[in-house]
C-alpha cells in the first residue's frame, strides 16, 4: 500500500475528521494513471493477463459503490498477492551481498 502512495498511483483526494478520527477519500489522480495501473502494472507485475485485471477491477468498482469495505479490502488484497515481493534485477542498487 505505500508503494501505490509514493509512485503517485494511489492519492488522498480529501481528509474529513469525524469523531476525532480521520475518513480519507482515496482516488487514483488521472484517467492516464489508472489505465496504466489497472493494465500496465499490474499486468507486468502481478500474475493476471489483461482480461482478469479488467473483471478484478469491475469487481472492485462494484464493491466501492456498494459501500463494501471488507470485498474491497479481500480484492485489494489479492490484486497486490500477486506483485512479487523481491525483485530479480541485476542493478547495482539491488545487489545484496
Amino acid at each position: 500500500m505505500p508503494l501505490l502512495f509514493q509512485t503517485g498511483y494511489l492519492t488522498i483526494k480529501q481528509i474529513d475528521m469525524t469523531d476525532e478520527s480521520p475518513l480519507y477519500t482515496l482516488g487514483i489522480p488521472n484517467s492516464e494513471v489508472n489505465k496504466a495501473f489497472l493494465t500496465c502494472l499490474l499486468e507486468a507485475y502481478g500474475k493476471y493477463p489483461s482480461y482478469q485485471v479488467d473483471n478484478l477491477r469491475r469487481t472492485m468498482e462494484q464493491q466501492i459503490k456498494n459501500c463494501d469495505k471488507a470485498g474491497f479490502a479481500d480484492s485489494l488484497e489479492v490484486m497486490i498477492a500477486t506483485v512479487p515481493y523481491e525483485l530479480h534485477r541485476t542493478d547495482e542498487a539491488y545487489i545484496i551481498q
